[in-house]
């Protein structure tokens, strides 16, 4: 009709489309300029993505890195535990930053990436984590004898985690790594007086010191 006209084209074809026209020819036969429709694309296939490098675990680390990859770029949503300041994903490898996450695990949380068609890629979900950021907690159970003529004398302390024993002030020892619970400990070789600064640090897998 004369005026302002809406068609709906008939089903296209995925791709791009650069040669459409449209002719108008009135009732005694005259032929309309040629309109040349503005190229378009129609897009309905969705993006793919998939992890490349899951979130070390445990780690002690409430900002974690994250890594993935997606065959085309688009907007970034997340589910679950997980959030990021990073919202837009490029086509290939991306790593993202999660947002400050609390201690403990996490297992549900999930990435999408919508592509500019509006087209949401599978559901991502990201391999479950946790975050220890408790340090052991350790404490003596049983002193060294004083006085002693023993010059590499035991020594019984407990800890609440596992971890790597580090000695310092006078003492050492070749044992250098704490199991749960109770440990002894034979310090090496010490000179004779008195010895006031021997101290013990443990530090569990994910680097927390006690």
């Amino acid at each position: 009709s004369s005026g302002s006209n809406t068609i709906t084209f008939s089903s296209l074809a995925n791709g791009a489309h650069t040669n459409c026209t449209i002719v108008v020819t009135d009732t005694v036969g005259n032929a309309s300029n040629t309109l040349t429709v503005t190229s378009f694309t129609i897009d309905t296939v969705a993006p793919t993505i998939s992890e490349v490098t899951p979130v070390t675990t445990p780690t002690n680390d409430t900002t974690p890195n994250y890594t993935f990859t997606t065959n085309e770029a688009g907007t970034i949503s997340y589910g679950g535990d997980c959030t990021s300041a990073t919202t837009s994903a490029s086509s290939g490898s991306n790593t993202i930053t999660f947002s400050a996450l609390s201690a403990g695990a996490h297992t549900n949380c999930t990435i999408i990436v919508t592509d500019t068609g509006s087209n949401a890629s599978n559901t991502l979900s990201v391999t479950s984590f946790t975050i220890d950021t408790t340090a052991p907690t350790i404490s003596e159970v049983t002193p060294v004898a004083t006085p002693t003529t023993d010059t590499t004398p035991d020594y019984i302390f407990t800890t609440d985690e596992a971890g790597d024993i580090s000695y310092g002030g006078d003492c050492t020892s070749q044992t250098a790594r704490a199991s749960l619970g109770s440990n002894t400990i034979t310090f090496d070789a010490l000179s004779e007086g008195a010895h006031t600064n021997c101290t013990i640090v443990v530090t569990d897998t994910v680097g927390n010191a006690s």
